[in-house]
């Protein structure tokens, strides 16, 4: 092959490695779906509404997500767990990924005394898919959606893969608060929420829609180290279709 032709297929595979990979919607959806199906309904046990409250271990095991997300695995010798912030305006767990060989943080208060200030993020790994990307990312997004209380229900940003699930959260949404426009439900229903990851050398860039009651539908590009640790080195959001249910806590 000449120089040309040489130079000519390098290009080919250039572009054919940089194109965005899409996450088929079926089994992504599947994978939300059953995602949230861990902590759907949860309420927060009596014993963790108090301020430094200590867990009995008989509550929501986080590890249980890698059982759906299947691309993600937990750094050799460390383990998920969480202590519980509680006051009365607002509660929500702290994830944190500690030794197996430690004992757990007993409360909120040691975990502060104690804790390096890293992301427990930084623990967990992909099997290098572009589906372990997608998953690392609903995990970044929704991974500490559970137990919340009161004013921590803001916190309810969803990524969706489906026009299914667009119009439940639109069904949702209308049961909750303020009706959306016709208008915006017809935007939302057209938008491509067909979930990508384009790779390039040290980088993964994770292209998704979320939506939340307070604010609307919106696309958010993450752009991740591709070597572990891994972190988000930029975030990026882009409104689609604004709605406000209106409701305050």
């Amino acid at each position: 092959m000449n120089r040309q032709g040489i130079a000519l297929g390098l290009l080919i595979l250039f572009l054919a490695g940089c194109a965005p990979t899409r996450i088929p919607l079926p089994s992504c959806q599947a994978t939300l779906d059953e995602f949230a199906a861990l902590t759907q309904g949860l309420e927060i046990p009596a014993h963790l509404q108090e301020v430094d409250a200590k867990k009995t271990g008989e509550e929501f095991d986080v590890n249980q997500y890698f059982t759906v997300l299947t691309h993600l695995s937990v750094e050799d010798n460390y383990v998920l767990d969480y202590v519980y912030f509680y006051d009365s305006g607002d509660s929500w767990p702290i994830i944190y990924a500690g030794q197996k060989e430690e004992e757990p943080y007993v409360n909120l208060s040691e975990y502060e005394e104690n804790a390096l200030g890293e992301s427990y993020l930084e623990h967990v790994e992909t099997d290098g898919s572009a589906e372990g990307y997608f998953e690392w990312v609903v995990l970044a997004i929704q991974g500490d959606q559970f137990y919340l209380g009161w004013h921590a229900n803001y916190g309810d940003e969803t990524v969706l893969c489906s026009h299914e699930a667009v119009e439940k959260v639109i069904e949702q949404a209308n049961d909750f608060g303020r009706q959306m426009t016709s208008e915006q439900e017809q935007k939302a229903l057209g938008l491509d929420i067909e979930p990508s990851v384009e790779f390039e050398r040290e980088i993964a860039q994770v292209r998704i829609v979320t939506f939340t009651k307070w604010g609307g539908f919106f696309e958010e590009i993450f752009v991740i180290s591709r070597d572990s640790p891994h972190r988000i080195l930029e975030h990026t959001t882009e409104e689609l279709v604004p709605y406000n249910c209106g409701v305050m806590f």
